[in-house]
């Protein structure tokens, strides 16, 4: 374990929580390196998933499969997402100010309108504060606005129209459409929730090696 001189200078900051003014807790940074490997391979996996969906038309068995496999997936990586980003978050408060707190990194995406833009706010500030150097706080813009602009797209694409045919009571059978919304409900959300999932396995690559690089195990 380092001495408290050594731990202060690896951490400046540490103990402050930038941007609210009130101070941390006097507790070791949480460790993310471990969760950022499962994560960065879990993404890769599902952007393949969603690559097989792409190619796979129609309502063939095999299709429905990888749909299982892929809800399936898409649920781990949801457990693991928001573990490794609430850790993330809680760290970087150490090394720089944040626009949103810390509960934030959950909340932010379950309440309606603000989950539009407060996870790639809060994405934004942690990669900005997590770097060492000016090179690595400026590429923010480029791997996080790719994330966020296919997720957003994926969301969007993903509205679509079904047809349901049932039996009416005098034996007639009755079409009835439906406006449904769900990710990778359609080739073009599929793909868009693909190329997400590529660029937020950057996104995670990049932050969990940044703030490996400060000591961070």
């Amino acid at each position: 374990m380092p001495s408290p001189a050594e731990f202060a200078a690896l951490h400046p900051g540490y103990g402050l929580n930038p941007g609210y003014g009130a101070p941390y807790q006097q507790q070791a940074p949480s460790p993310v390196s471990d969760l950022g490997r499962v994560l960065t391979g879990l993404l890769f996996v599902l952007a393949i998933g969603q690559a097989a969906l792409v190619a796979l038309t129609g309502t063939s068995g095999a299709r429905q499969l990888v749909t299982v496999l892929n809800l399936l997936l898409f649920t781990g990586i949801a457990v693991v997402f928001l573990v490794w980003f609430y850790r993330v978050r809680k760290n970087a408060g150490m090394w720089g100010p944040q626009t949103r707190s810390q509960g934030w990194t959950i909340g932010g995406w379950f309440c309606p309108v603000v989950n539009a833009w407060y996870p790639v706010q809060i994405m934004r500030d942690v990669w900005r504060t997590s770097g060492t150097d000016l090179a690595q706080r400026t590429s923010v813009a480029r791997w996080t606005g790719a994330w966020w602009t296919f997720w957003l797209l994926a969301a969007v694409a993903g509205i679509h129209t079904t047809t349901l045919h049932s039996v009416g009571p005098d034996g007639s059978t009755v079409v009835t459409h439906q406006i449904a919304d769900y990710l990778d409900g359609t080739w073009a959300s599929a793909l868009c929730l693909g190329i997400a999932a590529l660029a937020l396995e950057r996104v995670v690559t990049k932050i969990t090696a940044m703030q490996t690089a400060r000591g961070v195990a």
